[in-house]
């Protein structure tokens, strides 16, 4: 429920007591101090320092130069009692006033008591209030329920500014207040009593035990939509943080035992989400850079990678906003910028017309189109209806081949046939009308449109303007950190050791995940000394006997360095059956040092050019090939030492992301940002109708369901048995992307 009050309260407040326990953070604490004696508190206020005999010698002095302030008192425990006792102390000391819990690695803003007591007196079953903070769980900003950094460039009292402008005299409720600020009305707590000092005496959990006592007595919690108080979090325990925390969960959820589903009923509904949407439109709208909107598909990998890649590279000089689909024929459109999480849903039929006006709005300079799948076509029309230039990259074939990695029925490399091959094909791709005439005419129509086509690699661009050849198409490789890679040095190798091969990504069969499997196979069935290992994971389990073949599982990006040094490889290989675009794995294989082999086909014969210690190999090779090749390379090369010849380079133009992306033309017109608030008050959620989301529950239990089956020894090979477009079709229907 949201609550806004457009007058303050009538009738007096009690006075505030402002509760600081202390412990240790002594540079924390004086910025704590001296925010909190600047911030002009109400009236007839009190502060009450609590010194719990930390560890820092210097500690004391200090709290004893911001005692001799007027309206501090300084309360010096005997012993270190913990904070909760510290924190009862504090809330018994001062009887007639209303307790407000200040942890000690806060920072506050002008008012911010203010705004706090309001809100308490707003109605009279109101118990607690908690403001907006960077560290807050559940009334974090920007990230819900995440530790933010502050947005670069603002200060404290900066964002609260901007909080209090945006959302003045808004509230809404919480499960629970959060103790890192937390003023308590003095009756709710009398009648509750105080924190529990016998079962959370070190802290962690008793404002959260507290609320739901304090709610079963019909007291409620709300949350502060236009203050902001800065929280560095876990200065005074960090090292025991994780470890305090989950034991005051399992004593929570065994006295409350409804606590765990009402925070989950709050996370899901996350009524603050625009409130928090509102101060982003409104920082978004203030910046001056040129807004650049990028189209993307919602598959993650490779494509979501150079599209944030960018976002970071430009940082600073550009602002960008990455559109793709949602669930429920919905589109959703963030702010693609680290750090930030503002998510606007717009139904894709209904809202079509808000999402051009909003696209308006925020003075998108210029559409970066790179991928639609799961988007309406209607997405294509949007640089006409807005009257916006736009680029697009091609990161794959969907533009001249709906299977959009150029493979045939068993994926691999069809060799690009005819138009009646194609057609052949075409006929047996599920959910496309016509012949690949009519697709390509399509295509050419909306690649002439943009002012630049770019691609990853000259293969990629050769490619495409093979069947559009009135196209200009630019090579443009994927701005990588890495500009120096080193030199490969294979490991010392003796005699009695196998080749150790690894591969690395998500192997479906199209990049050679089968292939990997009949390998290890057959070097088991011929015991050869061969080993191989995935980092990763393939489209179903993979397995061969006598542990030829170890599988690590998925990992995180920044995990895959570390991973590749623990495998202790001799050789990376790169068995892709159809043209990659481009392979973020082959770079961090590059970036290792490691000796390379891979297909001839597609980007990586042009990104290895010149490279020593590295192979180009027949893509059509079997399984038995292959390890007789890996075969030679142990006895011709790594037994003894002896490089190969490098292979060639090819000298050709590159493209300057830093010099030629992004567009000249200034920004042509100042947001204005208070035309954005109505869509965080439209758009923060999804706006779906009963059946809607009845099939989207439906939906999500098939989903879980199929994940369950897959993860099953057996039955997860049955799934591979499935064709990869048809479980891809699936997948999309299952996620409500298409229909």
């Amino acid at each position: 429920m949201i609550h806004h009050s457009n007058n303050p309260p009538q009738g007096p407040f009690r006075p505030i007591n402002v509760i600081v326990p202390i412990y240790r953070g002594i540079e924390e604490t004086r910025r704590c101090l001296e925010s909190l004696l600047s911030s002009q508190l109400p009236e007839a206020s009190q502060i009450t320092l609590i010194d719990d005999c930390g560890p820092e010698p210097e500690m004391a002095s200090l709290l004893t130069e911001f005692g001799k302030c007027a309206c501090v008192t300084l309360l010096r425990n005997p012993q270190n009692l913990g904070f909760v006792a510290s924190v009862n102390r504090g809330m018994t000391f001062l009887p007639t006033y209303d307790p407000l819990l200040l942890n000690a690695d806060t920072e506050v803003p002008p008012g911010w008591a203010q705004r706090l007591q309001r809100a308490l007196y707003a109605t009279t079953d109101i118990g607690t209030v908690t403001p907006f903070s960077n560290n807050a769980t559940i009334c974090s900003y920007p990230r819900f329920c995440n530790d933010n950094e502050l947005p670069t460039g603002m200060t404290v009292v900066q964002l609260d500014q901007l909080f209090h402008q945006t959302n003045a005299g808004h509230s809404i409720d919480i499960p629970t207040a959060v103790g890192f600020c937390m003023l308590i009305r003095r009756e709710c707590l009398d009648e509750v009593g105080l924190f529990d000092l016998e079962r959370f005496g070190r802290g962690y959990g008793e404002e959260n035990d507290f609320c739901m006592r304090a709610t079963h007595r019909g007291w409620r919690h709300v949350l502060r939509a236009d203050t902001f108080v800065y929280h560095a979090g876990a200065v005074s325990f960090a090292s025991e943080h994780d470890a305090r925390v989950s034991k005051a969960l399992a004593i929570l959820v065994q006295r409350h035992p409804r606590y765990p589903l009402l925070v989950r009923r709050h996370v899901l509904a996350d009524p603050a989400a625009r409130y928090r949407h509102r101060v982003d439109l409104m920082r978004l709208g203030a910046l001056t850079q040129p807004t650049i909107l990028f189209v993307c598909h919602d598959l993650g990998g490779g494509v979501l990678r150079h599209v944030e890649d960018l976002a970071q590279q430009f940082e600073g000089k550009a602002q960008f906003i990455l559109l793709r689909a949602a669930a429920g024929h919905q589109i959703e459109v963030s702010w693609c910028k680290r750090g930030e999480a503002m998510r606007l849903l717009f139904h894709r039929e209904r809202d079509w017309q808000d999402l051009c006006a909003f696209i308006a709005a925020i003075k998108v300079l210029r559409i970066h189109f790179h991928h639609w799948l799961g988007l309406p076509e209607a997405i294509w029309k949007l640089p006409e209806q807005c009257k916006i230039p736009y680029d697009v990259t091609i990161h794959d074939y969907h533009t001249i081949c709906p299977r959009l990695n150029l493979v045939d029925q068993g994926n691999r490399y069809c060799g690009e046939p005819d138009e009646s091959g194609c057609d052949r094909c075409m006929a047996r791709t599920p959910r496309v009308q016509g012949g690949i005439a009519l697709w390509r005419d399509q295509w050419h129509s909306r690649l002439r449109g943009a002012d630049r086509l770019l691609a990853p690699s000259r293969d990629v661009a050769i490619r495409l303007t093979r069947y559009y050849p009135d196209l200009t198409c630019t090579v443009a490789p994927h701005p990588e950190p890495i500009t120096s890679p080193p030199a490969p040095k294979p490991p010392a190798h003796h005699n009695d050791s196998p080749l150790k091969v690894i591969a690395i990504g998500a192997l479906a069969p199209i990049k050679g995940g089968a292939l990997l499997e009949d390998c290890a196979r057959d070097a088991a069935a011929r015991d050869l000394p061969l080993r191989f290992h995935l980092i990763g994971y393939g489209w179903r389990p993979l397995s061969a006997p006598d542990n030829r073949l170890k599988v690590t599982g998925a990992y995180r990006d920044k995990d895959l360095p570390e991973l590749i040094a623990l495998a202790d490889a001799d050789i990376a290989w790169f068995p892709a059956l159809w043209p990659e675009t481009y392979s973020y794995t082959l770079s961090a294989a590059i970036a290792a040092g490691l000796p390379i082999a891979a297909t001839d086909l597609g980007a990586p014969p042009e990104r290895l050019e010149g490279r020593h210690w590295t192979w180009l190999c027949d893509w059509r090779w079997s399984a038995r090939e292959w390890n007789d090749f890996f075969l030679y390379l142990r006895t011709r090369h790594f037994l003894t030492a002896s490089p190969p010849k490098p292979l060639d380079a090819v000298p050709h133009a590159t493209w300057d992301w830093s010099t030629d992306y992004l567009p000249r033309t200034p920004q042509s017109s100042i947001v204005e940002p208070k035309d954005l608030l109505a869509y965080a008050d439209d758009h923060s959620h999804a706006r779906l109708a009963m059946t809607e989301r009845g099939l989207l529950a439906v939906r999500h239990g098939i989903l879980l369901n199929g994940l369950r089956i897959r993860r099953h020894p057996a039955l997860g090979r049955l799934i591979g048995l499935i064709p990869v477009e048809v479980q891809h079709l699936l997948r999309r229907w299952i996620l409500g992307l298409q229909d």
